[in-house]
């Protein structure tokens, strides 16, 4: 794994983090990481959903390309790993099973590939999610839509929250853990400005639809958003 900090005025190359244990698709990747141009680099592997939080907080990659055929717990990892840093997940399936794949995107993944997908699709859809793109097809994003609206659908509260970045995400479970917090120690717990902060509240009230901190607090409380664990993360 070579060394991925670039010179000064060089773009920094993505940070991937690669859970599968699909041997080909890790081959294929580690090559395309070996090429300067491709822009991206492999800073950890976990070959099991067990090992990938742990390496997640290891090594804080920008996108975490995760196997969604790796059983139920590779979907429940999704929202745990969105709480830890601010990144992105983008799903990965063997055979199509619109289930899955539907229920990847409802926990925060932003994005769906196929194993048989080519690897400069990979690298494209990659760059796309880190750039703050979906990476899904009109088919998908419309099945998932209908599948919500349905009465026998997910809590419809799981789409507002599939929306909310890693950051956001890390920002409501730091003040869902704690009660009347004012803006000023939050911005310090989460290494940003009061001015950032509040601009981030902003976006979050806007998605979740929640009037202020006393809701904000009772909505993380309810819907599990808080971590129990206190993390020593540094905010990029």
């Amino acid at each position: 794994m070579h060394d991925d900090r670039a010179p000064t005025g060089v773009a920094t190359r993505i940070r991937i983090l690669l859970v599968d244990d699909h041997q080909l698709v890790l081959w294929a990747l580690r090559k395309v990481s070996d090429d300067d141009e491709s822009g991206i680099t492999i800073v950890g592997e976990a070959a099991d959903v067990a090992d990938a939080l742990g390496v997640a907080r290891l090594t804080r990659p920008d996108i975490v390309l995760l196997a969604l055929d790796m059983g139920g717990a590779a979907l429940a990892l999704i929202p745990k790993l969105l709480q830890h840093s601010a990144l992105h997940v983008v799903g990965m399936v063997g055979v199509s099973d619109v289930r899955v794949s539907d229920q990847a995107v409802v926990n925060g993944a932003r994005g769906l590939l196929r194993r048989q997908d080519a690897v400069d699709v990979i690298v494209k859809a990659i760059k796309r999610v880190h750039a703050g793109e979906l990476w899904l097809d009109r088919t998908a994003t419309g099945r998932i839509f209908s599948t919500l609206s349905r009465k026998d659908a997910p809590d419809p509260e799981l789409l507002k929250i599939a929306s909310l970045t890693g950051r956001e995400r890390k920002i409501i479970s730091t003040f869902g853990s704690m009660a009347n917090v004012r803006h000023r120690k939050l911005a310090d717990l989460l290494n940003m400005s009061e001015h950032t902060l509040r601009n981030h509240l902003s976006h979050i009230y806007a998605k979740l639809g929640v009037s202020g901190q006393l809701d904000l607090y009772a909505y993380a409380q309810r819907h599990g958003l808080v971590e129990t664990v206190p993390l020593q993360i540094t905010m990029r």
